[in-house]
């Protein structure tokens, strides 16, 4: 006889839902949270925290809101200085932030 196999059935993550931005209590950092998103019995072990940018692509800022960190992945949140999304963002003062969040699993990202 063969050797038993065992194996789970998983998938990708489902996207989550569109994240919460808000200025931090002392106005020199956001806050960015987001709900964890339905793992498909593969556990999460990572998200990626995009900034939108004044040319319209993204930036991540992996300094301060690493999504592959075990706080970040449990806390589903973090809090970037107003300096870093100036410096990665460019954008100019009162424009809006934007952010969009993506879950990975053992599957790939959702």
């Amino acid at each position: 006889f063969s050797t038993v196999l065992s194996t789970l059935a998983s998938d990708l993550p489902d996207k989550p839902a569109i994240p919460t931005v808000t200025i931090g209590s002392s106005d020199t950092s956001v806050a960015v949270a987001w709900v964890a998103p339905e793992a498909h019995s593969a556990d999460i072990d990572a998200y990626e925290i995009l900034l939108l940018k004044s040319d319209d692509t993204f930036a991540e800022d992996t300094t301060t809101c690493d999504g592959s960190t075990s706080e970040i992945i449990s806390a589903t949140a973090c809090s970037i200085p107003m300096t870093t999304i100036s410096s990665l963002t460019s954008l100019a003062v009162d424009t809006l932030i934007r952010v969009k969040v993506r879950a990975h699993n053992s599957n790939g990202w959702g």
